[in-house]
């Protein structure tokens, strides 16, 4: 009778639990981060939704906010609002320091191209930064669509990662004519992107949840609100 397992046996065996760890661990870490960064976009969005309630109620609905700079923006409607750490303003606030965003102030799209938030912002300014007290890093940008429009970008790992567009920087927007008033991820002048069909956001040429986005992948956090906060295995994670 057979009492015990050879070492052949013993080898075979250490083997196939080798090999199927290999193929599995991977994918189980991979939930596992696509779980944690759901969740931290989503303390962002509940950050920011609560820190736009509370602005209102003392400025007035978000239709009559003034069009200001980027950092005189954030400093009167937003930053009041919310745990600011540290603020490094933009190079057109005198209050300007370093320290608010990684890799000098670089991130980057999902195609690896770089965008350096020291620029322009394409409306009345210049991204302003600051770092919340949680650890997320914050930019601030009004844009030129009227009273009550602006982005914001929010890299919810803080300081860990990259700070790549719809991986670990997600984008979220004020509609100052919509329901919401902020929504996740990007939109056009009248329709925020979640209102749009699923392969609109993920095809879309210019702001699109791609790899072949002409500009920035600003319409990632609108997929991911779209699919129940959730990154789905179409993502381009």
């Amino acid at each position: 009778m057979k009492k015990g397992f050879t070492l052949a046996e013993i080898l075979i065996t250490l083997g196939i639990i080798g090999v199927v760890a290999a193929l599995t661990i991977p994918t189980l870490i991979d939930k596992y981060q696509k779980k944690v960064t759901v969740n931290q976009i989503k303390t962002a969005y509940s950050l920011l939704q609560q820190a736009v309630q509370a602005s209102e109620a003392d400025n007035g609905d978000i239709t009559g906010w003034d069009i200001l700079d980027a950092s005189a923006y954030a400093e009167k409607y937003l930053l009041p609002y919310l745990k600011v750490a540290k603020r490094c303003g933009s190079p057109a606030y005198k209050k300007i320091s370093s320290g608010c965003f990684p890799n000098n102030d670089t991130f980057y799209k999902l195609n690896g191209e770089t965008h350096n938030l020291g620029g322009s912002c394409g409306g009345t300014g210049w991204w302003d930064k600051s770092v919340l007290s949680n650890g997320m890093l914050l930019a601030v940008c009004t844009g030129n669509e009227g009273p009550g429009y602006s982005y914001i970008l929010v890299d919810v790992n803080g300081w860990k990662g990259k700070s790549i567009i719809g991986k670990d920087v997600f984008s979220f927007k004020l509609f100052a004519n919509y329901k919401q008033k902020l929504v996740p991820g990007d939109g056009d002048y009248t329709t925020p992107f979640i209102e749009r069909d699923r392969d609109f956001i993920l095809n879309l040429n210019s702001r699109g949840c791609n790899v072949n986005a002409s500009e920035y992948n600003f319409s990632c956090t609108s997929l991911i609100a779209k699919d129940g906060w959730e990154i789905k295995d179409d993502y381009p994670w």
